[in-house]
């Protein structure tokens, strides 16, 4: 930990002067190698700021910040309550609650002039009321939010200029059921799932190539009060996926399995516990361990998953002091787990046991804005 330290520090000093600081870095290949290297930045939303802190996350498992590390969500945007990253790492976009919007921002590529990884704010499209989560289709041109407020209560859909990252001026309009809180697609894009906080089931849709979409089931029960929805990383075969759902009214994390005509059914273990206040779930990319934050309870739940997708409680590890733990996200390698205090607006890492899933902070905390609800991890790519 201490060799960690020392490099953390000479970062510090030599912030992003030129690509050479990259050297010590996530790195593939040897500089003038020609081989592609990559680079992860950190993208934490600031809820109560209306804010994005940026930093780049070191191979060491240090956080560095960007120059600037706050930028502001643009005239006409408020209250980010999710964040999201087309697949080529070109754009951020952000669903802003309180304005009922999406924001986007563009991402600068890797550079030796002090600009890698800054984001720029673009512009935005309108939704409705309550926008909770985005989620970018897998062929990344088409962009759904839901939105749960009383005056909303539906699903949106924007075509997406992948040219330069803009969305339509004008929304597709969905119908859900009360208070749709978050969306994942199954594997492949070819069906969107919707899980609805105050009727606490799923609705389930169909999605086209042109992305519009179609309802194939209203309700499939759920978690009671349902805030997070998450997709197994990879096809466990060829006849189902994986979902599972994050209870925040009985703090269960509910399994369910997608067959190949879009149907939800109960995985043959419907549910693990989870602790007090349930919030968000990560996954690691292998799909071995799953993570959960239990906002009332500070604590970080632990779990391994077996070759069905099953959770097993591993652990659980009690959070920083008054931090109140709610995003989370594991890094593109799987090494490190980021982590976010709603009560006390820090951002914590910890490096994960490739072994046992188990967590080790790196021992340091990082400032953010207030009520840090959201994380993206963004690849950037560069041949040296």
């Amino acid at each position: 930990m201490n060799s960690k330290k020392s490099i953390f520090s000479m970062a510090s000093i030599f912030l992003f002067i030129g690509i050479a600081v990259f050297s010590c870095g996530k790195k593939e290949g040897n500089s003038n190698s020609g081989v592609t290297s990559e680079y992860y930045f950190v993208y934490f939303g600031n809820y109560g700021s209306s804010t994005i802190t940026a930093f780049w996350l070191q191979d060491s498992g240090y956080l560095v910040s960007l120059n600037p590390s706050n930028i502001a969500t643009g005239a006409g945007t408020s209250s980010i309550n999710d964040i999201a990253v087309d697949e080529n790492s070109s754009y951020i976009y952000a669903a802003n609650r309180n304005s009922g919007n999406i924001s986007w921002y563009s991402v600068s590529p890797i550079s030796t002039d002090n600009t890698s990884g800054n984001i720029s704010f673009e512009s935005y499209s309108n939704t409705t009321s309550g926008t909770t989560a985005i989620k970018i289709h897998p062929d990344g041109n088409y962009i759904y939010s839901v939105n749960a407020t009383a005056l909303s209560n539906n699903l949106n859909s924007f075509a997406v200029n992948t040219s330069d990252g803009s969305l339509a001026a004008s929304a597709t309009f969905y119908n859900a059921r009360t208070a749709p809180y978050d969306l994942e697609f199954t594997y492949g894009g070819t069906y969107l799932h919707v899980v609805n906080r105050s009727t606490s089931d799923i609705t389930t849709y169909s999605v086209s190539a042109d992305g519009t979409l179609a309802t194939l089931n209203l309700s499939d029960a759920t978690a009671t009060n349902p805030e997070d929805i998450l997709r197994f990383p990879r096809s466990l075969d060829n006849l189902s996926n994986v979902l599972y759902v994050a209870g925040n009214g009985d703090n269960r994390i509910y399994i369910h399995n997608v067959n190949l005509l879009g149907a939800v059914t109960p995985a043959s273990t419907a549910y693990v516990n989870a602790g007090n206040g349930l919030k968000k779930l990560a996954i690691t990319k292998s799909g071995s361990y799953l993570y959960a934050t239990n906002n009332t309870d500070n604590t970080i739940g632990i779990y391994s998953v077996d070759n069905q997708g099953i959770p097993t409680l591993v652990s659980s590890l009690t959070g920083p002091t008054g931090a109140g733990v709610y995003a989370l996200a594991v890094s593109p390698d799987d090494k490190y787990l980021i982590v976010t205090g709603d009560s006390n607006s820090k951002a914590y890492v910890y490096e994960i046991d490739s072994s046992t899933g188990l967590l080790t902070s790196t021992g340091v905390e990082y400032n953010l804005g207030p009520n840090p609800r959201s994380i993206v991890i963004v690849p950037l790519s560069v041949v040296e």
